[in-house]
């Protein structure tokens, strides 16, 4: 059994966000599966919350918007990354569904 961090940059429910439930919930069969997730949304309730847990973190999620605003862009970026390069060292695998 593997440890798989499965990280998605949404958590509506559009093709992208049912595709990952999807991925994840067959990974969970035979692996521990965590799951990041930008906030709570109704993505939640698609992924089974058994075998792993489910956090929520934005930082390092890239959005249009949020370039205009060059500093925030910069610390949040630079904040994302010093989280997930923590984080990873914990897993086996890392699968992210959209870049």
């Amino acid at each position: 059994m593997q440890r798989i961090l499965c990280v998605h940059q949404g958590a509506e429910l559009y093709g992208s966000d049912r595709s990952f439930a999807s991925a994840v919930n067959g990974l969970k069969k035979t692996n521990k599966v965590d799951v990041v997730l930008p906030f709570n949304g109704e993505l939640v309730e698609y992924l089974d919350k058994n075998n792993g847990q489910i956090w929520f973190n934005s930082n390092g999620i890239l959005r249009k918007k949020d370039v205009k605003k060059t500093q925030n862009f910069l610390f949040n970026t630079v904040r994302g990354v010093k989280y997930y390069l923590h984080l990873y060292k914990r897993y086996d695998v890392i699968y992210i569904n959209t870049v």
